[in-house]
C-alpha cells in the first residue's frame, strides 16, 4: 500500500492543534486500536495483543466484545487508556515527557484489582527507561520504540490480512512516531563530525558578528538552541538573539535555519520584502524573526569565504530592520 508520508501525515497535522504531546499520542494510539478492531477480526486482536506488549494470557477474540476507553476517572488519577472485554480488564497509562509517580501506578493497580475481573493488567509505555523499582508494580512495561518496530513487523507480516483503513492510520502511526522523536536511534559515527560542524558554524557567527562591530554580551547555548545574545553597536540598551534552534515549537527537528530574533521588533510579516525569511509566530519563536535557510541559501555547497560572505549579509539585514524602525537610532 502506498501512502505520502510528507507533511500531510494525519497525525502530524492534527498535532499541530494540540500542544499536549502526551494526551494527542495517546488519542492516536487509541484511534488505531479501534481501526483494528473495527470490524473484529482473528488478524486485528493478534495485532493488538502485540502492540499491548504480548502478554501471556491477554489473548483477545473476534468474539469478544471490546470495549476502548480515554481518560478513564479511577482511584489515583485519571487513567489514560482503558481496554475491557467481559473477563478481562487493562489499564494503560502513557508518558512521554511527564515523570513516572510509583504511587500513581500503585493506585491504579489497587483500583484494578478490585474490578472482579478474571484477567487485569497493568501496563505503562513510556518513551524514556524506567527505574527497576517501576517496573516491579506493572505487568508490563513498553516502550513507543518498541511499539514502533512492532508496528513495522506486524505492518509486513499481517499487512495484508488487515482493513486497508487500518493499515492507512498504521503507516501515518509509524511516520508521526519517527517525526516527534519517540524513536530512540543509533548513534553514528557521523556524530563526531556534525559536533564539528556546529562548532565551526557558531565560530563563522561570532565572526561575523565581531566584524561587523556587534558586542556579544553572552554566549547562549541551552537544550534546544545555540547562538548568542548580542547589541547592534557598544551604545545599544537592547539586544537580540542569534543561532539555531534544534528543535521547533512542536518538537520537531529544525537545524535547516539560523534565527535572528529582532527584539521589539515591530512590523507584520508582509511588509518584509527582502531575500530572506521573516517570520512572526508566537508559537515558534517569542518575537519577530529573520530566517536564514541553509537549503535555499546553497550554504553547503559553498567554500569558506562565500560562507562568511552569506551570514554578513543576513546579519547586515537584521541590523538594517532593526535600525529602519528607529529601535536603535535613539541609542547611537
Amino acid at each position: 500500500m502506498n501512502v505520502y508520508l510528507g507533511p500531510l501525515n494525519h497525525f502530524s497535522c492534527l498535532a499541530k492543534g494540540n500542544p499536549q504531546k502526551e494526551n494527542f499520542l495517546s488519542e492516536a494510539f487509541v484511534f488505531v486500536l479501534r481501526k483494528l478492531l473495527n470490524p473484529t477480526s482473528r488478524e486485528g486482536c493478534e495485532f493488538v495483543k502485540e502492540l499491548l506488549g504480548n502478554i501471556s494470557g491477554l489473548d483477545f477474540s473476534k468474539e469478544n466484545d471490546i470495549t476502548i476507553t480515554r481518560e478513564e476517572k479511577v482511584e489515583g488519577g485519571r487513567l489514560d487508556i482503558k481496554i475491557e472485554t467481559p473477563d478481562k480488564l487493562i489499564y494503560v497509562e502513557n508518558k512521554v515527557e511527564s515523570s513516572v509517580s510509583i504511587d500513581q501506578l500503585n493506585k491504579y493497580k489497587s483500583h484494578l484489582g478490585k474490578q472482579n475481573k478474571n484477567n487485569s493488567k497493568m501496563i505503562l509505555i513510556t518513551k524514556y527507561g524506567i527505574e527497576d523499582k517501576v517496573k516491579s508494580s506493572l505487568d508490563k512495561w513498553w516502550t513507543w520504540d518498541q511499539i514502533y518496530h512492532v508496528l513495522i513487523t506486524l505492518r509486513q507480516t499481517k499487512g495484508d490480512n488487515l482493513p486497508e483503513i487500518a493499515m492507512f492510520f498504521i503507516e501515518h502511526l509509524i511516520y508521526y512516531l519517527k517525526e516527534e522523536g519517540m524513536i530512540t536511534e543509533k548513534v553514528s559515527s557521523a556524530f563526531i563530525e556534525g559536533v564539528g560542524s556546529m562548532i565551526n558554524l557558531i565560530e563563522q557567527i561570532r565572526f561575523v558578528l565581531n566584524q561587523k562591530g556587534c558586542p556579544i554580551i553572552q554566549r547562549s547555548a541551552g537544550e534546544q538552541f545555540n547562538g548568542f545574545y548580542f547589541k547592534v553597536d557598544k551604545d545599544s540598551l537592547s539586544r537580540q538573539w542569534l543561532g539555531i534552534f534544534y528543535y521547533d515549537y512542536y518538537k520537531k527537528p529544525s537545524f535547516n535555519q539560523i534565527v535572528f530574533e529582532l527584539s521589539d521588533f515591530n512590523i507584520q510579516e508582509t511588509d518584509y520584502k527582502g531575500k530572506f525569511h521573516f517570520e512572526y509566530d508566537r508559537k515558534r519563536f517569542n518575537v519577530p524573526s529573520l530566517l536564514f535557510n541553509f537549503k535555499e541559501n546553497q550554504f553547503f555547497t559553498i567554500g569558506k569565504d562565500e560562507q562568511l560572505k552569506k551570514l554578513a549579509e543576513f546579519i547586515q539585514e537584521g541590523i538594517n530592520l532593526l535600525r529602519s524602525e528607529g529601535l536603535e537610532k535613539e541609542n547611537l
